[in-house]
């Protein structure tokens, strides 16, 4: 709920909201499809990138006119499913030196 309690209220009208809210009151586990999928020493953290002023649209996508949220169109898929494209560390990486973020390691790797 972190990303999602802080949405506009418009957004209560997406039935998956709905949903959410519903199983977040009620404590019951939330069923989910993971979006992407990192290795185990990168940390990302969504609150981080939210307080620097993006929105989810810019890796997720027009998720105000999408019933799920999915990765951007130009992702690429592994036969093992694992995404490539976008969420490597070289995507990531200029993402970081366009928006004047840091490089240094220690920022994703913990």
């Amino acid at each position: 709920m972190g990303c999602h309690a802080q949405f506009p209220p418009s957004y209560d009208e997406l039935a998956g909201i709905q949903t959410l809210k519903q199983n977040w009151e009620q404590r019951e586990p939330i069923e989910w499809v993971q979006i992407h999928r990192m290795p185990e020493h990168v940390q990302f953290r969504h609150n981080r990138h939210l307080k620097a002023g993006f929105d989810c649209q810019t890796c997720h996508g027009k998720v105000e006119e999408m019933d799920k949220v999915h990765l951007v169109s130009d992702t690429h898929w592994w036969p093992w499913m694992l995404p490539t494209q976008k969420l490597e560390m070289g995507w990531c990486v200029n993402c970081h030196r366009e928006n004047d973020a840091s490089q240094d390691c220690y920022t994703c790797h913990y």
